[in-house]
């Protein structure tokens, strides 16, 4: 009996020290195998819009017992489901995982118009010519008009543009189709004016390559023009800086010798960019004037410095600004100064990165037009191409900003008909309009204006 209890109480000793080595192999095992695993937690929403930039990182909430490897970007170009590989490193080894991510698109696209487009009663009119749409998928996505509406009556017309992309993403929004009575617009709809042989946008006297005065206008600089300046050499004069009008009002006549004193020393290609003629000057305006050195060295000073930043609360604006010769067809004048008023002026200033009147007024940039800026470019294509040697003038202009096309003027309204019947014969989808135009002077002449060139007719025609 005394056996039988000593070899049972062998038993349980034997087995408590066997449970306390199985308990121990295991944690044993548990610790090892937790030394070299990983637990990754992924976030809940592993939805990304397409074509957005998604980092790794950002869809992992935590990572226990490792480190990611490479915070790679994820290719989210195409929709639906897409592999995510990445690596893990776990106390110097790395381990590859895997997960799923969606790519989705729910954004719809995004639409630039002009909430009011005009047209004169009779004319046809494409509604998205001016529209431009952009969506996050990158496709091509078709613009279309809803709603009705008739160009051959006068009225107002409440329409939508809506465009929708191929995941059902739609926009739709709403502009009013002004159709009236032969009103003069813009292509950004402001009314343009012809008073007398001035020409005024948006109820502002505009003066450029393409707008001209006639040759009795201006007697000096206007009342508001000198207030302002004084208003502003006052400010200036404060601060120990020193501003005056070295040129102010100038005449037709006395831009006509200027420009032609130019014309004589640097050839009339290389004046142009600097000089206006007469008729086409700001100074004849009497809102405009040139300060101090008159010469590129003014940007530099601490008054030239100050003027372009600070002119606009006087009413002022630098209007030939560095780098948008191409738009105001003069290179770049820092002293030169045009009264517009306060609220426009602080419009162009725009925060210091200058908006020129063109811009502003008239169209917006068109990469694919070719500027018609030089007689002889015309006058050569017309001579070799066509034959004819009789064109009297190009008015030349920066055509993109112009709702103008480039005039060519001819000595008779016959020579204009057969310009128009022979550049016709060459190009099809040319479209010319004869034009009697006058102006407040001796000068009536006949003209035709010139659609814009575009880089394919300007091949088209200068190139073959």
């Amino acid at each position: 009996m005394k056996r039988r209890r000593k070899i049972k109480k062998k038993f349980i000793i034997f087995s408590i020290i066997g449970l306390i080595v199985i308990i121990g192999i295991a944690i044993l095992a548990i610790f090892l195998l937790n030394k070299n695993s990983f637990s990754v937690k992924l976030v809940k929403d592993l939805d990304i819009e397409i074509n957005t930039e998604v980092k790794v990182s950002s869809l992992i909430d935590n990572i226990d017992n490792g480190e990611l490897v490479d915070d790679i970007t994820i290719d989210t170009s195409k929709l639906g489901k897409k592999d995510v590989k990445i690596k893990i490193d776990v106390d110097g080894k790395e381990e590859d995982y895997s997960f799923k991510v969606n790519i989705v698109d729910t954004i719809a696209p995004e639409l630039t118009f002009n909430e009011e487009v005009y047209t004169s009663v009779g004319n046809d009119i494409d509604l998205v010519d001016n529209v431009t749409v952009s969506d996050n998928s990158k496709e091509e996505i078709e613009v279309t008009v809803l709603g009705d509406y008739d160009v051959n009556t006068i009225g107002e017309y409440e329409l939508s543009y809506v465009a929708k992309d191929s995941s059902g993403n739609e926009t739709k929004k709403e502009f009013t189709l002004v159709v009236e009575d032969n009103v003069e617009r813009t292509s950004k709809g402001y009314v343009i004016e012809n008073r007398d042989g001035v020409t005024y946008i948006d109820g502002l006297l505009v003066v450029n390559k393409t707008y001209s005065l006639p040759s009795w206008y201006g007697d000096g600089l206007t009342s508001e023009t000198q207030s302002a300046f004084n208003e502003m050499e006052a400010d200036a004069s404060a601060l120990g800086l020193n501003i005056y009008i070295s040129s102010g009002y100038r005449s037709y006549s006395t831009q006509d010798t200027i420009y032609n004193n130019y014309v004589a020393v640097d050839g009339q290609a290389e004046a142009d960019t600097y000089s206006a003629r007469a008729g086409y000057s700001e100074h004849q305006t009497g809102l405009a004037f040139d300060l101090n050195s008159i010469d590129d060295s003014f940007t530099y000073t601490d008054e030239g410095k100050w003027v372009n930043a600070n002119c606009y609360k006087y009413g002022f604006i630098i209007r030939y600004p560095k780098g948008k010769d191409d738009i105001t067809g003069y290179m770049h004048e820092s002293w030169h100064l045009r009264y517009v008023g306060e609220e426009l002026a602080t419009k162009l200033y725009n925060d210091g990165d200058w908006i020129t009147l063109e811009e502003y007024f008239i169209v917006s940039y068109n990469e694919n037009n070719i500027n018609i800026n030089q007689d002889t470019t015309l006058n050569e294509l017309l001579e070799k191409k066509i034959g004819i040697e009789y064109v009297t003038d190009v008015y030349f202009g920066v055509t993109e900003y112009s709702p103008h096309k480039p005039i060519i003027t001819f000595d008779t309204l016959e020579d204009c008909e057969n310009f128009k019947t022979t550049l016709e014969k060459i190009d099809e989808d040319i479209d010319l309009d004869i034009v009697i135009t006058s102006q407040k002077s001796e000068n009536h002449f006949k003209s035709i204006d010139i659609e814009t060139i575009t880089k394919e007719q300007y091949e088209k025609w200068f190139k073959n």
